[in-house]
């Protein structure tokens, strides 16, 4: 089997102009939302299992607050989500709006 063979591609062959750039838009936005819930889960993994009741562990408040971990871990992804909007409007209008007529054919 060649990396080329027909059970090896991800999606079919594209249908029209904006296919490509639609399935690139899919997957980028797939691996930003894994790259975003996966450190969540493996860390709510790691502090059940770590934290959990009856291990020894302090439990006490630490007194150790960031306002800029804070702000940079919702700010981040807000913004990395937005790029995707942004991206994924423009092929929308894009695909809905036909490019201009030449002016030999009007």
């Amino acid at each position: 089997m060649t990396p080329d063979h027909a059970a090896l591609q991800l999606w079919p062959v594209a249908a029209s102009v904006k296919a490509v750039e639609t399935d690139e838009l899919i997957l980028a936005f797939t691996v930003l939302t894994l790259a975003l819930t996966v450190p969540v889960f493996v860390a709510i993994t790691w502090f059940a299992l770590r934290y959990r009741e009856g291990s020894e562990a302090d439990r006490s408040p630490s007194g150790i607050r960031s306002n800029l971990i804070e702000i940079s871990w919702m700010l981040i992804p807000f913004l990395l989500t937005l790029v995707f909007f942004v991206w994924g409007a423009r092929v929308f209008v894009e695909s809905k709006n036909p490019p201009p007529m030449p002016w030999w054919s009007r």
